[in-house]
């Protein structure tokens, strides 16, 4: 029977990936996607059916990962190809190794969402799919044989891939990613710094640890669970801003560090416990490695410009495709030093960066390959070893490196359970109200409920409707409304001169969100 991707309700492509709940994501849904992502593949690469092709799989831990991995290889197989088990790695280690093989990749995890919630990440030999690409496999059509599954959608057991039908990678993929970093940063580089590491249910924990002790460090492994916790690197719950203060006082570490379930956004807390938020660190790390050229999302703080750090900062739309598709372009117009960040902390590489002078300040050995190759999407162990190697090249603890930025006082925050079409209204009704701004031309203005703010703020002097609603006050204050491309949830980014009043906008606005919400659901 031939299908259109249609045809599977609740499943669709999210900023990075495809996102659904657990139960729209059946076996049928994702033999669907994955056989049209492997036909436009083929289609794409002229790739002859009869030549021997791996597919790299790998997957996070959360509980219906495996079950979709096995459906997964099930397509691979149907399509002519072969699976290649990377075992459970984070998304950039299974993307870096498909991009060396020049193989497709599939990596089953749904990044930071709930459990009952998960997803599938698609790579081309080239890397991350782009959102032309996307398109291209929404407008797939594809077949599948009935025999396949039972009337409720699952794989029939006769069906499962036989170990006979994949092969492994003996482990490769977590050497490549543990060797990338290994053998690039100058060996000793975390000597005498003690590190704790924030497990959880993390895919890449382990190799991570090791990673970090292999170049000196003293790690401390705290906290792994068997359950998947669902760790969002933009909105912290209080506990575990809680652990890391006590974990803090305890164990008195320099730094501890964690990543969101498949690894490919970083978490950083400073010597005292305290998180530092994704655009700093994301700004540390480009200004380790002397990027030039900047491709961020238009949710990333001022802070960016206000360092003057970069000759050249482009900005996209929310996901980490759009930042890639953008790398290209200027990369593709001349430019160098090219790097991309999200202010979730994911941070992609688009050139060639060299590790010689930091060797060289740091006094230790140049490493055996001093080039840290592109790797164009989301990492956060980058994000981890620059900020350390930055605190260590300057001599200061990492409360004294965030201290000579200028101040960021940036907040986000997000309501769950909040319906894409009810968002999708509630922006729409800002941005249909209008007010002159004197100079001939018409933006969107606030709901009535955000008059009171005026006041303190100003009024709006410029808005970018590019992904949500972002405006800029007056006073130069940031609110900025969008719904969320992963979940049904509703986000906002608040910026501010202190900390104290970041919270009191982030808080007000909210509060002001979930009543749209009440009133237009009734």
């Amino acid at each position: 029977m031939w299908h259109n991707l249609d045809d599977f309700q609740g499943v669709q492509f999210g900023t990075s990936g495809l996102r659904g709940l657990v139960s729209d994501l059946s076996d049928l849904a994702c033999y669907a996607w994955t056989k049209a992502f492997l036909q436009y593949f083929l289609t794409r690469n002229q790739f002859p059916v009869n030549r021997p092709c791996h597919v790299a799989v790998s997957g996070d831990l959360r509980a219906s990962t495996g079950r979709i991995i096995r459906t997964a290889c099930r397509a691979i197989i149907d399509s002519g190809l072969t699976p290649l088990d990377c075992g459970r790695l984070p998304t950039p280690a299974l993307a870096l190794f498909a991009m060396s093989r020049r193989i497709p990749g599939i990596m089953v995890t749904g990044s930071h969402i709930p459990d009952d919630r998960n997803g599938i990440k698609f790579f081309l030999p080239d890397g991350e799919i782009t959102k032309q690409d996307e398109q291209q496999i929404c407008s797939q059509k594809v077949e599948i044989p009935d025999i396949l599954f039972f009337e409720d959608r699952r794989l029939c057991e006769k069906m499962i891939p036989h170990c006979s039908e994949m092969e492994t990678d003996h482990g490769a993929a977590a050497r490549s990613y543990h060797d990338r970093y290994a053998d690039t940063f100058p060996a000793g580089l975390l000597a005498g710094m003690r590190l704790g590491l924030y497990e959880h249910s993390a895919v890449g924990s382990k190799l991570l640890g090791d990673l970090y002790e292999s170049l000196g460090a003293e790690v401390l492994r705290l906290e792994r669970t068997d359950e998947f916790v669902p760790i969002d690197t933009e909105s912290l719950p209080p506990e575990v801003l809680q652990k890391t203060a006590l974990w803090s006082a305890r164990s008195k570490p320099d730094a501890i560090l964690s990543t969101d379930g498949d690894g490919d956004r970083p978490l950083i807390f400073d010597e005292n416990g305290a998180w530092l938020c994704g655009d700093v660190i994301v700004i540390l790390t480009a200004r380790l490695l002397r990027a030039q050229t900047v491709v961020t999302p238009v949710t990333t703080g001022g802070l960016l410009e206000r360092t003057g750090f970069f000759p050249q900062v482009v900005r996209t739309k929310v996901g980490s495709p759009y930042v890639i598709e953008a790398m290209r372009q200027v990369m593709a117009a001349g430019n160098e030093h090219v790097v991309g960040f999200e202010p979730n902390g994911g941070f992609l590489i688009g050139s060639p960066f060299s590790m010689h002078r930091l060797a060289s300040e740091l006094r230790l050995p140049v490493p055996k390959n001093a080039t840290l190759t592109p790797l164009p999407t989301r990492d956060a162990t980058i994000v981890h070893l620059a900020v350390l190697a930055l605190a260590k090249w300057h001599n200061m603890s990492l409360s004294q490196l965030v201290a000579i930025l200028p101040p960021c006082h940036k907040l986000s925050d997000r309501i769950p359970d909040y319906p894409n079409n009810v968002s999708s209204q509630i922006l729409q009704q800002l941005a249909t109200h209008h007010f002159a701004t004197g100079h001939g031309e018409t933006w969107p203005t606030i709901e009535d409920g955000f008059s009171e703010l005026f006041g303190t703020t100003g009024a709006v002097v410029t808005v970018d409707l590019s992904d949500g609603l972002r405006m800029t006050f007056a006073n130069g204050e940031v609110i900025h409304l969008r719904a969320s491309g992963n979940a049904p949830e509703f986000r906002c980014y608040v910026e501010a001169a202190s900390a104290e009043r970041s919270r009191k906008l982030l808080d007000f606005t909210l509060a002001r969100m979930q009543a749209f919400r009440n009133t237009e659901t009734g």
